[in-house]
C-alpha cells in the first residue's frame, strides 16, 4: 500500500523528468493505483461502520427510559414557555 506522500513523490518525479505530459501521465497512474486500494478497504470500512451504528443503537436501547424522559421535559418546559 502506497501513502499519500508516496503518491506525491511519484507525480513530482514525473513533473520533474517530463514536465506535464509526465504529469497527467503519473496522475492516471497514481489515481488507479489509490481507487484500488480504496476499494480493498471497503469491506472493512463497513464493518467499522456497521459496529459504530450498532453500538449507537444500543446505548439508545439501554437509555431509552433516560432518554424519554429527557424528551418529556423538553417539551414540558417548551409548553410551559
Amino acid at each position: 500500500m502506497q501513502t499519500g506522500t508516496g503518491y506525491i513523490r511519484q507525480l513530482n518525479d514525473a513533473f520533474k523528468s517530463g514536465g506535464f505530459d509526465g504529469l497527467a501521465k503519473a496522475a492516471g497512474s497514481v489515481l488507479t493505483s489509490a481507487i484500488s486500494e480504496i476499494s480493498a478497504k471497503i469491506p472493512d470500512l463497513l464493518n467499522v461502520a456497521k459496529s459504530v451504528i450498532m453500538s449507537f443503537l444500543e446505548g439508545l436501547s439501554n437509555g431509552s427510559k433516560g432518554i424519554g424522559v429527557f424528551f418529556s421535559n423538553i417539551v414540558i418546559t417548551i409548553l410551559i414557555i
